[in-house]
C-alpha cells in the first residue's frame, strides 16, 4: 500500500524462460511503455528467471489499480501475473495555536482498514508520539 501522489513500483518474476523472453506491462488492455508516467526495467536474465519492475510516477498514483505483467517466450505459453497497486490517502488539517494552550490534532486516513495501520505523530524535532492520551514523546 502506498499513499496517493507518491511514486510506487511493482515487480514481476517469471521462471523457466529464456534470455530472449519479452516483457509487457498492461493497464487493462493498454500496453505501458517507459515514458513520463511509467518506467519499465528488466533485470538481466539469470538461470531461467526474468524479473521486471514497473515504476509509476507519483502523478499517476491516484487510486487502486490492477496491472498485468506478461512475459512471452517463443514456443511457450505466455506467463502473466496480476500486480495490485493499493493506495490510501492521509488528510491532516492545519491550524494556528497560541503557544502554551491545549490543541487537538486530527488526521484522517482513508482507503485502508484501521487494523492494518499504526498512526505515529512526529513533532518538528522528530520525537514520536504514539499514545494519543499523552503529551510526552515516546
Amino acid at each position: 500500500e502506498v499513499p496517493i501522489n507518491t511514486e510506487a513500483s511493482l515487480t514481476c518474476t517469471a521462471s523457466g524462460v529464456s534470455a530472449s523472453s519479452s516483457v509487457q506491462w498492461r493497464d487493462g488492455e493498454n500496453v505501458l511503455e517507459s515514458g513520463s508516467s511509467y518506467t519499465v526495467t528488466t533485470a538481466d536474465w539469470e538461470s531461467s528467471t526474468l524479473e521486471t519492475t514497473l515504476a509509476i510516477d507519483a502523478s499517476s498514483v491516484t487510486e487502486d489499480n490492477t496491472f498485468t505483467c506478461v512475459i512471452t517466450d517463443e514456443g511457450q505459453e505466455d506467463q502473466s501475473e496480476l500486480a495490485y497497486l493499493q493506495t490510501y490517502e492521509i488528510q491532516a488539517a492545519s491550524s494556528d495555536v497560541v503557544a502554551g494552550t491545549a490543541a487537538t490534532l486530527t488526521c484522517a486516513v482513508e482507503g485502508v482498514s484501521a487494523s492494518s495501520i499504526t498512526v505515529v505523530w512526529l513533532d518538528s524535532e522528530g520525537n514520536r508520539y504514539t499514545d494519543p492520551s499523552s503529551d510526552e514523546g515516546n
